[in-house]
């Protein structure tokens, strides 16, 4: 009998656990990315990353982030919520402020909804 397939992304050896494990290196000022990125002639930083599902062939890539924290987190946003493969700069930054925005709704919508359960 089989089952569903599983997850490959939600898998414990899988690309969800190693985002994770991307997100810890570009959080650290001492390695390469993110935070401890190297600085461009003009002494800003700018990253860039990619993520791919070899299973499904899904990728999403951002590039010339100045203001995003973790970059690889930003990709994997653009593979699963466009239909886009690649955004780069303005408008990477500009997806990054959206997707806050929408996470900041949601939140808040939730919190509302069950506060107003208490209250009423």
């Amino acid at each position: 009998m089989s089952g569903p397939t599983p997850d490959p992304d939600r898998s414990p050896d899988g690309g969800w656990r190693r985002g994770v494990q991307v997100r810890e290196l570009e959080d650290c000022p001492h390695f390469n990315a993110g935070r401890g990125s190297v600085l461009t002639a003009a002494g800003t930083v700018e990253m860039e990353a990619c993520v791919m599902e070899g299973a499904t062939l899904r990728c999403g890539a951002v590039s010339g982030l100045s203001t995003v924290a973790n970059a690889v987190s930003l990709a994997r946003l653009v593979m699963e919520r466009t239909p886009h493969i690649y955004l780069a700069f303005d408008g990477a930054e500009a997806f990054a402020r959206d997707q806050v925005r929408r996470a900041f709704l949601l939140i808040n919508r939730d919190v509302v909804r069950s506060c107003s359960s208490i209250f009423f």
